[in-house]
C-alpha cells in the first residue's frame, strides 16, 4: 500500500515546491490538499503534477475556493490520467451546472470511480453528493445524498 500526504495550510506556502517534490514520487497514493485555499492557480499546479505522477489514486481538494475555471483545468488533465480513482471537490464555489463537466470526465476516463462534490439548495444549505457510477449507454448518474 502506498503512502498518503496531507498538507495543511501552514505548510503549504509554495505550491510549486510541492508539485516538484511529488512529480517523480511513486509512493504517495493519496493527496489531501483540503482547506488550503489553493484556488484555481493551485489547481493548475496540480494538473502539472498529474502529467508525470502515475501513483496518486485519490485527490482531496475540498474547501479550496476552486471555481468552474479550476474545475475545467482539472477535468482536462484527469481526462488523460490513468491513476486517479477518486476525487473530492466538495465545499468549493462550483455552480451546480458544472456537473455536466464531471459527467463528461467520467465518460472520457472510466478509471475514475468516484467524484464527491457539493450541491447547495436555495437557502445555501450544502449537500454532499457523490457520482459513483456512470452508465455510458444511458448516461445516468447514480447519486447518494
Amino acid at each position: 500500500m502506498g503512502l498518503s500526504i496531507n498538507v495543511k495550510r501552514e505548510k503549504l506556502n509554495r505550491m510549486e515546491f510541492l508539485v516538484n517534490y511529488l512529480k517523480d514520487n511513486n509512493n504517495i497514493e493519496v493527496l489531501d490538499l483540503s482547506n488550503n485555499n489553493i484556488g484555481n492557480t493551485g489547481v493548475k499546479n496540480i494538473t502539472k503534477l498529474l502529467e508525470s505522477n502515475k501513483a496518486i489514486k485519490e485527490i482531496n481538494i475540498s474547501d479550496n475556493n476552486i471555481t468552474t475555471k479550476g474545475l475545467n483545468h482539472l477535468c482536462s488533465a484527469l481526462s488523460y490520467n490513468s491513476s486517479v480513482l477518486k476525487l473530492d471537490i466538495t465545499r468549493n464555489p462550483i455552480p451546480w451546472g458544472s456537473n455536466k463537466v464531471l459527467l463528461a470526465l467520467l465518460v472520457k476516463n472510466p478509471i475514475i470511480n468516484q467524484i464527491k462534490y457539493s450541491k447547495y439548495d436555495e437557502k445555501g444549505k450544502e449537500y454532499s453528493k457523490s457520482i459513483e457510477q456512470v452508465d455510458v449507454e444511458d448516461l445516468s448518474i447514480h447519486e447518494d445524498r
